[in-house]
Order: structure tokens, then C-alpha cells, then sequence
């Protein structure tokens, strides 16, 4: 299947990859996506996301998947903090704390990303403003969550 939406498949992308929601606010100012996008784009994330809660009853029983390797992988695959927490602690103490470390890790990468994503639509000529046009939200809460 081809998205022939440039703008939606970025937002779906960045959204799954790093943060779900957030990420995908914070790059709409960047891209400039019309609210049907960022809607369509949230709920996509979510939906995926909530059926990932599903997901430890997947892994349960897999020979090389113990808690932390469990942990790992749920922290790296959902979208959102209350969906790994689920996920995470419904296997153990263990895959839910190592799980929800994961997700603040790649809760980091919203700032570098915002500022990568701003550098490369301005080059490419996507943007035409001053400045970075990086949402300074992103900022404090990078700080804030370090």
C-alpha cells in the first residue's frame, strides 16, 4: 500500500517510531499538516497502540523473551506511556520498569527529531519563515524530563 500523503505517512512515521501524540503536535508546526492529517494521524498511533496492549500475551512463553528482553521490546514498540505501563506491568515488576525506561528514552528523541525535521524542511524548501520553527515546547519538556 502507497500513502500518496507525504505529509500523513511523516506524521504516522515520527509518531510510531518515537512518541505517538506528542511527537506528532510538535511536528505539525514543523510541516505545516492540516488538522484532517494530525487527526487521522493521532488516531491511527492510538489504535495501534492500544491493540499493542495485547501484546505480552504474545510474548509470554517465548524462549529468549524474559522480563527484560519483554521489557525492551513493549518499551520500544507502543506509542504511549499509559500503554507500556499496562503492557510492561501486566508481564512483572521487572519488564514494567525496564519497559517504561525504554519509552522515556525514546521520549528524548522528540527535540532532536523536531529540530532535525525543521533543518530538513527548510532546506528542502518546505518552509519559508525565520528561524528554526521548532516548537520551544518541546524544549522544556526535554529538560524537564532529564
Amino acid at each position: 500500500m502507497v500513502i500518496e500523503e507525504p505529509d500523513l505517512s511523516l506524521l504516522i512515521s515520527i509518531g510510531n517510531a518515537i512518541c505517538g501524540s506528542s511527537v506528532i503536535a510538535a511536528a505539525q508546526s514543523i510541516v505545516k499538516a492540516d488538522d484532517e492529517k494530525v487527526g487521522l494521524s493521532i488516531a491511527v498511533i492510538n489504535f495501534l497502540g492500544t491493540l499493542g496492549i495485547l501484546l505480552p500475551a504474545l510474548v509470554i512463553g517465548i524462549p529468549f523473551l524474559n522480563d527484560v528482553n519483554s521489557g525492551v521490546l513493549i518499551g520500544n514498540t507502543l506509542q504511549a506511556i499509559g500503554q507500556v505501563s499496562a503492557a510492561g506491568f501486566s508481564i512483572g515488576e521487572e519488564t514494567g520498569q525496564i519497559a517504561t525506561l525504554e519509552k522515556m528514552g525514546r521520549i528524548l528523541r522528540i527535540m532532536p527529531v523536531a529540530l532535525g525535521l525543521s533543518l530538513f524542511r527548510k532546506k528542502d524548501g518546505g518552509i519559508k519563515r525565520n528561524g528554526t520553527g521548532v516548537p520551544w515546547f518541546d524544549l522544556d519538556f526535554d529538560i524537564n524530563m532529564r
